[in-house]
């Protein structure tokens, strides 16, 4: 039969008892893979996971887990849509919002802090208002807090829990949109009273003048809150915390910050301060700063 069809006999031989060996390189990546994408909650997409699979030693190309997330029919989460508002001032009002932060060389932490207030709509029914103060070099949220209205006393509160967890040197800028809360005399008080200036977002290019807080809330909604749907308050509360505090701040990699965490990234700096420290020290034995003190090398 073989002779007949223009076949060997090895090859028949070897179709017919031939077993073939399972890629195991490729069994171990797609079991990484999906490791990590269950660990970012399915927020992943191929560039992430390329990073993550890098740092765990996995040489690998984008390409090839895009291939491999094709194959397994999964996906980055994608999120919804904003419709964005125009808001409307008067003259005298435009005159006053000055973006300051736009024409910063932000190179360190604790310079700027940007802030917003995001709506969320419960599924009971009720509303729910999350405000935020991130610092803007490293992506980390610092501060926030979740109410039920949305009023200038919860923008000082969590301004309030920002300065006692960081305790910046004066002349921090603090950068926000154009809510009322953020233009009330109480807000202008405290900036004044912590020798803070004050940055607002420009009229017509607001929502890239605080790109990364509202990145922060969007990653939050579609990562995390549109995928659980809270049904009361105190659920959403807790879920806020679990998302900022074991996930978005300590293992969430950013593509602005290398593909590391914010939490990873303050550490990377700190690591490197107290190295120039040293590093000056030794050439300049006279003039040693002590290396122990974190709110010096922090500042």
């Amino acid at each position: 039969m073989a002779k007949l069809f223009g076949y060997s006999r090895s090859s028949y031989y070897h179709y017919k008892y031939y077993i073939p060996k399972e890629n195991t390189r490729k069994i171990k990546i797609i079991k990484a893979m999906l490791d990590i994408y269950d660990r970012s909650y399915g927020t992943y997409g191929s560039p992430r996971i390329t990073c993550a699979l890098r740092e765990e030693g996995y040489v690998v190309a984008r390409k090839t887990i895009h291939n491999y997330m094709k194959e397994l029919n999964i996906c980055s989460i994608v999120h919804k849509k904003f419709r964005y508002k125009r808001t409307c001032f008067k003259d005298h009002e435009y005159l006053r919002l000055k973006n300051i932060a736009k024409d910063t060389n932000v190179n360190d932490v604790n310079q700027v802090w940007t802030q917003d207030v995001t709506y969320i709509k419960l599924s009971d029914g009720s509303n729910a208002y999350l405000a935020s103060v991130m610092d803007y070099y490293s992506r980390k949220v610092i501060a926030y807090e979740l109410s039920r209205n949305m009023t200038t006393d919860l923008i000082l509160r969590v301004l309030h829990r920002a300065y006692e967890t960081r305790h910046p040197h004066k002349g921090l800028i603090l950068h926000s949109d154009k809510g009322a809360q953020y233009r009330s005399d109480r807000y202008k008080d405290f900036a004044f009273h912590h020798k803070a200036r004050c940055s607002y977002t420009r009229i017509v290019f607001s929502c890239a003048d605080n790109a990364s807080q509202e990145s922060f809330h969007a990653s939050f909604k579609k990562e995390c809150l549109y995928q659980r749907k809270p049904q009361s308050f105190e659920e959403t509360k807790a879920l806020i915390f679990r998302y900022i505090e074991g996930f978005y701040n300590p293992r969430r990699l950013h593509s602005t910050l290398g593909y590391r965490s914010p939490d990873m990234f303050e550490r990377d700096l700190k690591l490197k301060k107290m190295s120039l420290i040293e590093d000056a020290a030794e050439n300049d034995p006279e003039n040693i700063i002590d290396i122990t003190d974190e709110t010096k090398i922090e500042n």
